[in-house]
């Protein structure tokens, strides 16, 4: 863990401390007369601090804040509680005169008990402290009651009941709950001593001086006693880092945009370029592509007029083989769909349909027209004119 600068603001002195991987680091006390003297004193600490850490946490001490617990509390929002405290200041808390920064908060002490824990302290007293911070170079990231994270200064956190500790002559009596603390109290009488976390009881008796400064490294309080100008301006400071990040993030977008659209504009070109340089060749290879393109198209035409040529002659010749001498034939046509037509003559017409039969691969031969008797040839010699058609194929 990183670490983390607590601050402790007590009624005339000062204690700082520096925490971080389950150790105190640096440890410091000042002592101060006044506001004015507050802004030397915490310039001062700052100045002897080995590093100034980026976390810095206050708390400000029973002495010089004031704390409520109401009960019964309603049930409020956050930013409710803190409305209702600070239009009831008044009744609450003493003012002397004095404006007073306040919040609050409910808190749930058991099943069905809520309670309104408030704070409130003098204004100047906190501008002061605020001030004196930032002349100091210190983030302060919020600033509460001691009383809300003493607990967290002791070797093991109580979950419920009542935690005493020393202020002084007087005893701080601190109520805790599974929610936090609730309530704060001043006595005159005091339990035994604290038992303090390793790290504050190497301390020895420095120990109880440096217990809110400890602890506030530890859990930060939940009351922010901040004044609300300051909150404010962190508002604005933030929401100026945030639009700044936003311009500088768009700006980064939009240049690498134009990057990319440059490039992108450069490849193009330097693939038009290279296009146009090798256009002739590209040319000259389509040009050679298509004239193979052509040449297997004509030898593959080739190839299968050969291929039904060689079919149609040996078709012809098993023909010639069965119809004999006594019939010749005037036409063949042989169509793409496998379809055989032929004209002929033969003395007796009926006996071509027989002998067709015996053709392999020859089926459903039959007359396509009418038998017609004429006389052919020099001699006059009287023949059947027919036309029949067949099928070329297995069959099925």
């Amino acid at each position: 863990m990183n670490p983390v600068l607590g601050i402790s603001v007590g009624a005339g002195e000062l204690c700082a401390v520096i925490a971080g991987r389950g150790r105190v680091q640096w440890a410091a006390t000042a002592t101060y007369r006044g506001t004015d003297d507050l802004v030397a004193a915490i310039g001062r600490l700052a100045g002897d601090m080995p590093a100034q850490p980026r976390r810095v946490w206050v708390v400000v001490g029973r002495d010089l804040i004031q704390l409520r617990s109401l009960a019964p509390a309603p049930r409020l929002s956050r930013g409710a509680a803190r409305r209702y405290v600070a239009l009831e200041s008044g009744r609450l808390f003493r003012k002397n005169g004095v404006p007073l920064v306040t919040d609050g908060r409910v808190v749930r002490v058991g099943p069905r008990e809520l309670v309104l824990w408030a704070a409130a302290a003098a204004e100047p007293l906190i501008m002061a402290v605020v001030r004196a911070c930032e002349e100091a170079g210190l983030g302060v990231e919020g600033l509460g009651p001691a009383a809300e994270v003493l607990p967290w200064a002791l070797a093991k956190l109580p979950r419920g009941g009542d935690v005493t500790f020393p202020r002084g002559a007087m005893y701080e009596r601190v109520s805790v709950a599974n929610a936090g603390v609730w309530r704060s109290r001043l006595t005159r009488n005091g339990d035994v001593s604290p038992e303090w976390a390793p790290p504050l009881e190497a301390m020895g008796d420095g120990a109880r001086f440096a217990a809110a400064a400890y602890a506030v490294t530890q859990r930060r309080p939940v009351l922010d006693l901040l004044p609300g100008e300051t909150r404010a301006a962190r508002r604005r400071a933030q929401w100026k880092r945030i639009r700044w990040a936003a311009g500088v993030g768009a700006a980064l977008w939009l240049g690498a945009a134009i990057i990319h659209t440059s490039r992108v504009a450069a490849v193009g070109r330097a693939a038009e370029r290279a296009l146009s340089a090798i256009a002739p060749a590209v040319d000259s290879t389509m040009a050679m592509r298509r004239d193979l393109q052509r040449a297997r198209s004509a030898v593959a035409i080739m190839r299968r007029a050969e291929r039904e040529r060689s079919e149609t002659l040996m078709l012809l010749g098993r023909l010639t083989g069965v119809l004999g001498d006594s019939v010749f034939l005037s036409a063949l046509q042989l169509s793409p769909d496998a379809s055989l037509r032929l004209v002929g003559y033969a003395p007796q017409a009926t006996r071509v349909l027989a002998q067709l039969e015996k053709v392999k691969d020859l089926r459903e031969a039959r007359f396509e027209a009418p038998v017609i008797r004429e006389r052919v040839g020099p001699g006059d010699t009287d023949l059947d004119r027919f036309t029949v058609i067949a099928r070329l194929g297995r069959p099925q």
